[in-house]
């Protein structure tokens, strides 16, 4: 009886490892569409520095979504530096779609709502 318990318990321990495996790759492809998405944004205007704003980096090295999402100000900042507000909150908007429903609703209600 305890082997079919152990042999139970394995099997399921299986299929939840197999199929977590999948969503956590996804995340990470997802984390990274962002992070590309968002340094797309700004490179027009520090990639020609000889030192990019510490920004780059936060960017560059964020490792979860969340991290990502605070940088945003950041993008909205040096896009509107450049091109005017306008365009920034343009650009910012099609940034923000991207973290539906992969960040706390209330995060994402909250930036959403001010348009």
């Amino acid at each position: 009886m305890n082997w079919k318990l152990s042999s139970i318990g394995s099997t399921l321990a299986g299929l939840l490892r197999d199929s977590a495996a999948p969503r956590a790759n996804y995340a990470v492809d997802m984390l990274d569409d962002i992070r590309e998405e968002m340094m797309d944004v700004i490179a027009p205007y520090v990639g020609h520095l000889p030192v990019r704003p510490p920004v780059w980096a936060k960017l560059l090295y964020a490792q979860d979504i969340e991290a990502l999402w605070y940088q945003r100000s950041e993008v909205m900042r040096i896009v509107s530096e450049n091109e005017g507000e306008s365009t920034a909150t343009d650009k910012l908007v099609d940034i923000t779609t991207l973290f539906r429903k992969r960040i706390p609703a209330a995060l994402y209600n909250s930036a959403t709502r001010r348009r």
